[in-house]
């Protein structure tokens, strides 16, 4: 819509022209806007919710999502995927590896075919 005009006020566009984050007039995308795209996400997601659990006669389970949430998730992934946790540490800026551990939130699938790996290598010796 705003064609060449898209931008040109943003100053970062120049030492960075690859963003991938920025507003629809193309200014760069602040912690603020992250988190009022989270809030508005948030209760889009819960009112939606709210209806279906009424609907249901159930208790809703709300939606509580913040740009922090995502921090969370990336280093959840990059474990799970077999990343090296002090290489997770290092990417994410964290001074410990106990600050690591603590952003790691293993889901319940992952621990069970990690598990079962080792049970297959290891099960019949036990």
């Amino acid at each position: 819509m705003l064609g060449k005009k898209w931008g040109t006020g943003n100053d970062l566009l120049k030492k960075y022209p690859g963003l991938i984050f920025t507003t629809s007039t193309g200014m760069s995308y602040l912690p603020g806007n992250a988190e009022d795209e989270c809030e508005r996400i948030k209760n889009i997601v819960n009112k939606q919710e709210a209806l279906e659990a009424e609907k249901e006669g159930r208790e809703a389970e709300m939606l509580d999502v913040t740009p922090h949430s995502f921090r969370h998730t990336f280093v959840t992934r990059c474990v799970q995927s077999g990343m090296k946790p002090a290489t997770v540490g290092k990417i994410s800026g964290h001074s410990t590896q106990k600050m690591t551990e603590y952003y790691t939130h293993l889901e319940q699938g992952y621990v069970k075919d990690e598990y079962k790996r080792y049970d297959e290598k290891y099960g019949k010796e036990s």
